[in-house]
């Protein structure tokens, strides 16, 4: 039986799918998320704020996460990343059914969804920076054509977005 093509790798593969899906998922939310929240009439400062958070723990994340690699398992993490990852994008869907729409500025009724989404949107980041953490240290390890997977992985990402 002869080997497989190096493109064919399963890892790589499996990597490359792990970028894909991460990826795309936040982006389809990005441009709609606004959207609902101005249905809310939270201002674009909130607004502002809201996304703020996901850059924020986006950028805390990484060190943390690096540090537990060894410890935990870059499989575990990247599983629990993406576990948390789908919790937190069922928040978002009915964090915002939680109040009644408004058409003024952050009242009493909306400094909760501001809250909720500024919280949920950081936790997202993180999770989001903990899946790309584990997929470039898998990566790292695959033994032939280290290049070539880590290529893969970014056209994988490029594809996401």
């Amino acid at each position: 039986m002869s080997p497989s093509p190096p493109w064919c790798d399963r890892r790589r593969l499996s990597l490359a799918l792990i970028a894909i899906i991460s990826n795309a998922s936040y982006t389809t939310i990005a441009p709609i998320l606004p959207l609902e929240i101005n249905k809310h009439g939270i201002s674009e400062r909130w607004v502002s704020l809201i996304f703020l958070a996901f850059s924020i723990g986006s950028s805390v994340a990484p060190p943390l996460v690096a540090r537990r690699l060894e410890s935990v398992g870059t499989v575990r993490v990247i599983a629990y990343s993406m576990v948390g990852m789908s919790l937190l994008f069922w928040c978002l869907g009915h964090a915002l059914n939680t109040v009644p729409l408004s058409y003024s500025d952050v009242g009493p009724s909306n400094h909760s969804v501001v809250i909720l989404l500024t919280l949920i949107q950081f936790f997202m980041g993180s999770f989001f920076s903990a899946i790309t953490t584990g997929y470039y240290s898998l990566a790292t390890l695959v033994n032939v054509g280290k290049e070539s997977a880590i290529s893969s992985i970014e056209a994988a990402v490029g594809t996401g977005y």
